[in-house]
């Protein structure tokens, strides 16, 4: 994956600067060269380090980003490999998009045709989709 793109809209990715802004940095930010991540800088957490204008979004260091369901339902009827928190590994078509109902939750759901039959990913599953 190239940290310096988007991986949603493929745009151009700027770092995100913690601490208190001087007056270049906030020139940086006012033309979008850097994003401003604020003066909190967590020592035992892990925080975004990179920002993208287009999409509005955040990225973390190896680029994991909690997909949201617009990014996740665009795999519809498209051939997807799928990587699953538990890590494990689905490929196939994305036939049908649903939204899971269950006690929980109201998630929406990809149902993949595989070689081993449908399978439902529900987004709270996944770490990364990719169309094929």
């Amino acid at each position: 994956m190239n940290k310096n793109k988007c991986p949603l809209c493929n745009n151009k990715l700027v770092d995100i600067v913690y601490g208190m802004p001087g007056p270049d940095l906030f020139e940086a930010y006012e033309k979008k060269q850097v994003a401003l991540g604020g003066c909190v800088i967590y020592e035992d957490e892990e925080q975004p380090v990179y920002h993208c204008y287009h999409c509005n979004k955040d990225f973390f260091k190896n680029m994991k980003e909690d997909i949201d369901e617009y990014d996740f339902i665009s795999h519809f009827e498209k051939n997807v490999i799928v990587k699953l928190i538990d890590g494990s590994m689905v490929e196939g078509f994305c036939e049908s998009f649903t939204r899971a109902v269950d006690s929980e939750s109201d998630l929406p759901e990809l149902s993949i045709s595989t070689k081993k039959g449908l399978i439902g990913v529900t987004y709270n599953e996944v770490f990364e989709i990719e169309d094929k």
